[in-house]
């Protein structure tokens, strides 16, 4: 009995400790959505273990915060190789690092998943963020050489990019995707709607044409 008390107090601790790996991030609209990419990620049966036990980035992008509508959009995208050629990183501390002027800000959640915000400060409690990611060290041989996701090649004036994205537009003070370019939709609506979808054949695969007499 005192064992199986004991590995539910076990379970509960853990559930509430990936639970406050977010609780840097100040808006609720902001977190639900950091939440649900990474629920996204850790479903989705595309990606097989050998990658999953590699360091997957989640890459949210507020850098064009107001479109020209003035509506506040979040950018969020995903990949494996590309955040690492514009950043560096410390093989003692684990962290990614990079000049400051450039905004970026690079998040452990996990010795498997780093989160990456462009700009967007404003949302984040920065020195919880960083004592938070201190507890996790990203090791070097995780790190994968090249790019598993689809993506363009950039040029002298732009990187590479991945082709995966999920938009995110504010609408009644939360942030819904409004625009997805993923790579598996059934579990993408199932995570971000709560719904099953599940193709099938619109009739027939031989339409036969009844003559009328």
């Amino acid at each position: 009995m005192k064992t199986i008390y004991i590995s539910i107090l076990l379970f509960v601790s853990l559930l509430s400790s990936a639970q406050d790996r977010l609780s840097f991030i100040k808006n609720s609209g902001i977190k639900e959505g950091v939440q649900r990419s990474i629920d996204y990620l850790n479903k989705t049966k595309v990606i097989t273990s050998e990658i999953r036990n590699k360091v997957i980035f989640i890459t949210f992008d507020f850098d064009d915060i107001f479109d020209e509508a003035q509506a506040e959009i979040v950018g969020i995208n995903y990949s494996t190789h590309i955040p690492t050629l514009f950043s560096q990183l410390n093989s003692v501390s684990g962290q990614f690092e990079m000049n400051e002027k450039f905004r970026v800000m690079f998040y452990n959640y996990s010795k498997n998943i780093v989160i990456v915000f462009f700009k967007g400060s404003n949302f984040f409690d920065q020195n919880q963020m960083e004592k938070l990611s201190n507890q996790i060290r990203i090791s070097k041989k995780d790190l994968m050489e090249s790019e598993f996701f689809k993506y363009e090649k950039g040029n002298d004036v732009t990187l590479d990019a991945v082709e995966n994205f999920i938009s995110l537009e504010k609408k009644n003070d939360k942030f819904v995707p409004v625009r997805v370019n993923t790579f598996d939709l059934k579990t993408f609506m199932e995570v971000w709607y709560g719904l099953d979808v599940n193709e099938i054949p619109v009739g027939q695969a031989k339409y036969k044409r009844t003559n009328k007499k």
